[in-house]
């Protein structure tokens, strides 16, 4: 800890590999009235700059998806491809036949993912996706994207 944390009592945000063992599993399914992503298979190697995280992909092996302007994430290829179905023209939609599950966020954390750490706020949803693995996603966006089971 550095001399502002001791003084303001700032620690370092905890690093999330698994939901805890107390976590409240919510379960959900994509809304079938969500709206279509923007995707496209990686050309080249690189690195997403994303609001919270920087994500590296590689070509032919991760999608850019876009979910709206300056919303941007990286996906591995075989979790999309498990995921999404196509609407043509680069346009995807997450499967609503698919069952995922979310718990809440008590506080501020650092999520680690398969792309890379995210940073997610206390509040947010932490989706399961179809591989065990975690994401962050805010409430806003969980509940225009999600529906109950």
């Amino acid at each position: 800890m550095d001399v502002a944390g001791f003084i303001f009592g700032r620690h370092p945000l905890p690093v999330l590999t698994a939901a805890p063992a107390n976590a409240k599993w919510v379960k959900v399914r994509s809304r079938e009235s969500a709206p279509a992503v923007h995707a496209e298979l990686a050309a080249r190697d690189g690195v997403l700059k994303a609001r919270r995280a920087k994500m590296p992909y590689r070509a032919g092996q991760h999608y850019i998806v876009t979910y709206a302007p300056g919303d941007q994430s990286v996906v591995r290829k075989d979790l999309f491809e498990r995921t999404y179905t196509s609407c043509g023209d680069a346009r995807y939609i997450k499967n609503p036949k698919l069952i995922f599950r979310y718990f809440v966020l008590a506080r501020d954390a650092v999520i680690v993912t398969l792309e890379g750490n995210e940073r997610a706020d206390a509040g947010d949803w932490i989706v399961e996706g179809v591989a065990g693995e975690l994401h962050p996603v805010s409430p806003a966006r969980g509940a225009q994207l999600y529906a109950p089971v």
